[in-house]
């Protein structure tokens, strides 16, 4: 009847634990039962702690515990002969110390945690002892005991005040009973909320030099460390951290633990608030081999991924591409569904981290409106169900951002050559067109050009399919048919096929290595492709107006009534020359920019030119009588050449900052479009 009576109790009915305890107390004496009291109010009394179900108030559990402690000593001789023993995490524990585990387990609130101590005052010494050795012996079992008064329930609301005044009291009791390990968990708790939840760093600091003890534990540094990183005392919050951490080993009856982990994730929060970027990609690697040391698969991704982002800060794109690679190959060895809700997330935020990556390269975006991920983004520890509201993420996505990135850092193409091949396999209309666009910026760059006009048509065509895709579908990304992909190029597919052959000759013309016997390679090399007589006119044109003399391709450029391609062309002619006048050199500038206004590639060749356009005009400054107010135009002009940025940001900076000094004006609808690229303000 008592076991029905437990089980009930467990299953549903927690009123009835505390019944059943009271019935022990009756039911089960030496008087009724004899020999077999000891044994049986033994067995029944570690049933009632060990189920978590029922509610038994923490006075009846301080009574409950040291009776098993009582019942553990008297059965003995008995618990020998029968082999009994507990044994956890690889030792033994006397049932009495363990079931203080179980306990911790109960606990909910600041409420029960001070009533456990309330009565805990009155127990005897070795109730006490036990208690006493729970702390010692058991560290993350106690520290839960902690943990869960103060942050209760998931979603339940703590009362900061009452809190701070029951860790207060737990320090205390942590003195009185000589039990160091209880003072030092609840000061941590005391701390943090003073901190976190009351938003009171002062009152935090002064708790922790009020309660300090002699040896604080690695945790306990760890808050103090928090405490002064919230207080943006970085340099005080990063010598502890490199102080601990290093020793910092997890705990026996926790080894799985990611709290190491996360730690080294505030130091790397820290040290990126502090702009020193390479140590915080320094700590993140270590949390990567902290979460790899307990086998979490995701958070080792993310915080992989993190310090990849790290290593971008600082200037390595190549390490950040690689880590990035490793982050995104671990994810994809998870499912990919919102049952993993964890990898969803990294996948979210490794995702959003890719893009400003990209962005940021590309200069596609100013910062002030775009996300900037902060420090430790993807590790990011917080999980809200809200997250399944979120579209699906693809995998190969990921894969293509890193791909682009890796293609406008002009980086070797190593992780394009570990995935194009599965990528080319992709059924998703989106990955297919950014893996031909990629393919075709690697042409352009490779040593031979003789895979350009294939790799433009090849962009071209998928272009157009994912048009199609998107102007006759409700749901562009849609996957397609692999069928689809297998329309042929038609005549269509030219236009943008030219502008993969003029981005071809304006990079070349960048790094100083136009060839025109590349350009008549083409010939041959485009005879089989469904745009060859096309792609012949074009080149024919290239190769006269590249090689004709620069005065003959002067008239070309100016010629309003030439196409903007012909023009364009000679403006290459006329920008590759020597000694020109700076109003040529303006005007021929202006006019290869204006010739990929609307090329899709402009944002790979943005760095290039602007390299290009400050070589040149950091040369033609050395002739100040040539320009107008030199002593205003000249340093503005330098300090445009000397300036890092990204995409089609430098060489619009420089023009703009030239034009004072020639006597042409540009446009309005040039200059806007130059301002747009340059990312600066309109004139008022």
């Amino acid at each position: 009847m008592r076991n029905l009576q437990l089980n009930g109790a467990t299953n549903g009915d927690s009123r009835l634990g505390e019944d059943f305890v009271v019935a022990l107390e009756s039911e089960i004496t030496e008087a009724r039962m004899g020999n077999a009291y000891h044994g049986a109010r033994f067995t029944a009394l570690v049933g009632a702690l060990g189920a978590h179900g029922i509610k038994i108030s923490p006075s009846r559990l301080v009574g409950v515990v040291g009776e098993i402690i009582s019942l553990e000593s008297k059965l003995h001789s008995e618990l020998k002969k029968s082999d009994f023993s507990l044994k956890a995490f690889g030792r033994e524990y006397p049932l009495g110390t363990y079931s203080f585990a179980l306990v911790a387990f109960r606990c909910g609130d600041t409420k029960f945690l001070d009533e456990l101590l309330q009565a805990l005052q009155s127990a005897d010494h070795t109730t006490i002892s036990h208690f006493r050795s729970f702390f010692k012996e058991l560290p993350t079992a106690s520290r839960l005991l902690v943990d869960h008064a103060w942050l209760g329930d998931e979603d339940k609301n703590i009362d900061p005040e009452a809190t701070v005044a029951v860790m207060e009291r737990a320090v205390r009791f942590g003195g009185t009973f000589d039990i160091p390990q209880l003072t030092d968990s609840a000061l941590r708790a005391l701390v943090l909320v003073c901190d976190e939840y009351l938003n009171d760093q002062t009152r935090a600091v002064a708790k922790l030099e009020e309660f300090r003890p002699k040896v604080s534990s690695y945790l306990l540094k760890d808050e103090e460390a928090t405490l002064l990183l919230h207080q943006k005392r970085y340099k005080e919050a990063l010598d502890i951290w490199e102080t601990i951490l290093p020793q910092w080993k997890p705990e026996i009856d926790n080894e799985s633990s990611p709290v190491i982990a996360f730690a080294w994730r505030k130091a790397a929060i820290c040290a990126g608030l502090a702009e020193q970027w390479k140590r915080a990609g320094k700590f993140l690697s270590k949390g990567a081999e902290a979460a790899a040391e307990i086998k979490n698969r995701v958070l080792h991704a993310a915080f992989v991924a993190d310090s990849g982002y790290a290593y971008w800060k600082t200037g390595d794109l190549r390490s950040a591409a690689s880590k990035l690679a490793v982050a995104i190959k671990e994810l994809d060895e998870v499912p990919n569904t919102k049952d993993e809700l964890r990898a969803f997330k990294v996948r979210k935020t490794l995702g959003q981290t890719l893009i400003h990556i990209q962005n940021s390269l590309a200069g596609a975006k100013a910062d002030s409106h775009a996300f900037v991920p902060p420090p430790a983004f993807c590790t990011d520890p917080g999980l809200s169900d809200k997250l399944r509201e979120l579209p699906d993420s693809d995998s190969e996505l990921l894969w293509m951002f890193l791909l682009q990135i890796e293609a406008l850092g002009r980086l070797e193409p190593v992780i394009y050559k570990k995935v194009c091949l599965k990528l080319g396999r992709s059924t998703n209309p989106a990955v297919r067109l950014f893996l031909a666009e990629v393919k075709l910026v690697h042409a352009i760059h490779s040593v031979h050009w003789d895979a350009v006009p294939a790799a433009a048509q090849e962009f071209a065509r998928v272009f157009r399919i994912t048009k199609t895709k998107a102007l006759t579908s409700t749901t562009p990304l849609a996957p397609l048919e692999e069928s689809a992909f297998g329309v042929p190029a038609v005549l269509e597919d030219f236009a943008l096929t030219a502008h993969g052959l003029f981005a071809a000759v304006v990079s070349a013309f960048c790094r100083d290595s136009l060839d025109i016997s590349n350009i008549q390679r083409w010939k041959r090399c485009s005879k089989k492709l469904e745009t060859a007589s096309e792609i012949k006119v074009w080149i024919e044109d290239a190769e006269r107006l590249l090689s004709v003399p620069t005065d003959e391709a002067m008239k070309v450029l100016y010629d309003g009534s030439e196409t903007r391609v012909k023009r364009a062309l000679a403006a290459i002619n006329v920008a590759a020359a020597d000694m020109r006048s700076p109003e040529e050199l303006f005007y021929s500038q202006l006019m290869i920019l204006w010739g990929i206004a609307d090329n899709p590639l402009q944002r790979f060749l943005g760095v290039e030119l602007g390299g290009k356009f400050g070589q040149q005009w950091s040369e033609r400054v050395k002739f100040a009588g040539l320009l107008r107010s030199p002593r205003l135009t000249i340093p503005t002009i330098e300090k445009a050449c000397s300036e890092t940025c990204a995409g089609m940001q430098k060489p619009a900076r420089i023009l703009l900052a030239a034009e004072a000094a020639i006597s042409l004006r540009m446009p309005e609808e040039v200059r806007q479009k130059l301002q747009a690229w340059a990312q600066v303000p309109s004139a008022a």
